[in-house]
C-alpha cells in the first residue's frame, strides 16, 4: 500500500467506486467513513493526507463537520464534492476557508475522472507517482500515445458536424494513465509544446484522411494556457495545417473557460491571429469557470460549449433547465454555435434541441473511438428517429451527409479536440 492516506467521507457508492479506483491506481491508502464518529476515529488513529467530503451525505451535515474539523486543528487539505449548484458549493468552500482549513478544488457530481485526479493531486501538491518527464518524452517520440475521437452531431438533422480528439496513453509498465496528468506534467517540465504539436499533427492527419474519403467535418484541439502565451503558437498551428495539407477551417482550437486568462495581452494576440488565419475558436465548459459575460462578447470565439455537468442532470430539474436554456440563448444571441456536452440519453437530446442548441455530444451518440473505428461508425450511424429525414437503421454515407447539409453551410462545424481526455 502507498504512503499517502486519503479518507473519503461519502455514502455515494458511485463516487466511492471512482475515487477508490483512482487511489488504487496510484498506490494511495484509502479509507471510507459514512458517519461523523467514524470520521473522527480515522483522524484520531493517524494523520490523514487528504479528506474528500461529500456534502450530499444523508447522515452527515457537511458544513458542521467542516467547523468540527477546524476546531480539531485538522492540517490535511479538504476537497468538497456535491450535486449542489455552484453558489452553494462555493458558500460551503468559504466556510472551510474562513475557519482556517486548507480547501482543495471542489468537485461537482457526477464526478469526472480527470477533474477528480487533478483536484486530489493539486490538493496533495504531488504529481502522479507513475509518471515522469522522461516517460512523457518517450511516449511522444515513441508509439505509446493515441487519439480517440468522439463525434458531435447536429441536433436538427443528426448529421456529423465535427469530432473531438481525446488523448490516450498506454504506458508499457503502468498501463492506462490519466491524460490530465500527462498534460499537467508536460506543462511543468516544458514539454507542453511538443505534446500539443503531436496532438495537432495527429488529429489533422486523421482529418485529412476523412476528407479524402468524402467526410467534411472538422476536428478540434483543446489548448492549455501555456500554449496560448507562446508568441509562436499561432505560427506553429498554421505551419502544421500547411504541412498536413488541410484548410484552416478544418480546425477548432478549444479554450477552457476556467483558465481565466483571456485578458492577458499575449493571449489576446494569439486568439486574434488564429481567427485571422481562419481557425475557429471555442470556449469550453461554459458555466463552470471564470469567464466574464462582459468580456465574452468582445472575444473572437465562434463556439460555446455548455459543460456536461449541467446537461447530464438537466432532464427533470427545472432549475438546471433554466440554466442551460439561458446559456444557449446567450450563445445564440452572440452569434455563436452552441454545443451541449454530456448528452447521454434521448431525453437529453430532445431537451437540448428544444432549447436551441446546435450540436450535441455524448454517449447517446457514441463513446470516443480510435480513428479506424470512427470511420466504421460513420457508415453505421443511425440518426435518431424524428430527427431529419433519415430512417432508423439507414446507413449514412459521405455523399448523403454532403447532400443533406444545409445549402450554404460551412464545410462542417466542429467542437474542440482536447489534449486532456474528457469524455462527454
Amino acid at each position: 500500500m502507498g504512503e499517502t492516506r486519503l479518507l473519503i467521507v461519502s455514502d455515494d457508492q458511485a463516487a466511492q467506486g471512482l475515487l477508490g479506483q483512482l487511489c488504487r491506481t496510484r498506490g494511495f491508502d484509502l479509507s471510507h467513513a459514512e458517519t461523523v464518529s467514524l470520521v473522527h476515529k480515522y483522524i484520531a488513529k493517524g494523520l490523514m493526507d487528504l479528506i474528500v467530503l461529500d456534502l450530499d451525505n444523508h447522515d452527515i451535515d457537511g458544513v458542521r463537520l467542516l467547523k468540527a474539523l477546524a476546531a480539531g486543528r485538522l492540517s490535511a487539505p479538504v476537497v468538497l464534492m456535491s450535486h449542489c449548484d455552484d453558489r452553494t458549493l462555493h458558500a460551503a468552500q468559504q466556510v472551510g476557508i474562513q475557519h482556517g482549513l486548507h480547501m482543495g478544488r471542489p468537485l461537482l457530481k457526477p464526478l469526472d475522472e480527470s477533474a477528480s485526479v487533478r483536484s486530489i493531486l493539486d490538493a496533495l501538491e504531488i504529481h502522479d507517482p507513475a509518471i515522469t518527464a522522461t516517460d512523457i518524452r518517450e511516449a511522444i517520440h515513441g508509439d505509446q500515445l493515441r487519439l480517440h475521437y468522439q463525434p458531435l452531431v447536429d441536433v436538427k438533422n443528426g448529421h456529423v458536424r465535427n469530432v473531438e480528439a481525446l488523448l490516450r496513453w498506454e504506458h508499457p509498465d503502468y498501463g492506462h494513465l490519466n491524460p490530465e496528468l500527462v498534460v499537467s506534467l508536460a506543462e511543468k517540465n516544458g514539454l507542453i509544446g511538443l505534446l500539443t504539436d503531436w496532438v495537432l499533427t495527429t488529429s489533422l492527419k486523421a482529418c485529412a484522411e476523412w476528407r479524402r474519403q468524402g467526410w467534411d467535418f472538422r476536428v478540434a484541439v483543446n489548448i492549455t494556457p501555456g500554449s496560448l502565451f507562446q508568441l509562436d503558437f499561432a505560427d506553429r498551428v498554421v505551419n502544421i495545417l500547411n504541412t498536413v495539407g488541410v484548410p484552416p477551417e478544418s480546425l477548432i482550437v478549444e479554450i477552457t473557460e476556467g483558465q481565466a486568462i483571456t485578458e492577458q495581452l499575449d493571449v489576446l494576440e494569439t486568439l486574434a491571429r488564429l481567427r485571422l488565419a481562419r481557425v475557429s475558436l471555442a470556449i469550453d465548459d461554459f458555466g463552470t469557470g471564470y469567464s466574464s459575460l462582459g468580456r465574452l462578447h468582445s472575444l473572437p470565439f465562434t463556439e460555446l460549449k455548455i459543460d456536461k455537468s449541467f446537461v447530464m442532470d438537466t432532464p427533470g430539474d427545472p432549475r438546471l433547465e433554466m440554466v442551460v436554456r439561458a446559456i444557449a440563448d446567450l450563445g445564440k444571441n452572440l452569434g455563436l454555435t452552441v454545443v451541449a456536452e454530456g448528452v447521454a440519453t434521448r431525453e437529453a437530446w430532445d431537451l437540448v434541441e428544444s432549447m436551441g442548441c446546435d450540436i450535441a455530444q455524448g454517449y447517446f451518440i457514441s463513446r470516443p473511438l480510435p480513428a479506424d473505428m470512427l470511420t466504421e461508425w460513420l457508415y453505421r450511424w443511425d440518426v435518431p428517429t424524428t430527427v431529419g429525414t433519415s430512417k432508423p437503421g439507414e446507413a449514412a454515407t459521405p455523399a448523403q451527409h454532403r447532400k443533406k447539409r444545409n445549402p450554404g453551410s460551412p464545410v462542417a462545424t466542429t467542437s474542440p479536440t482536447r489534449v486532456p481526455a474528457r469524455d462527454g
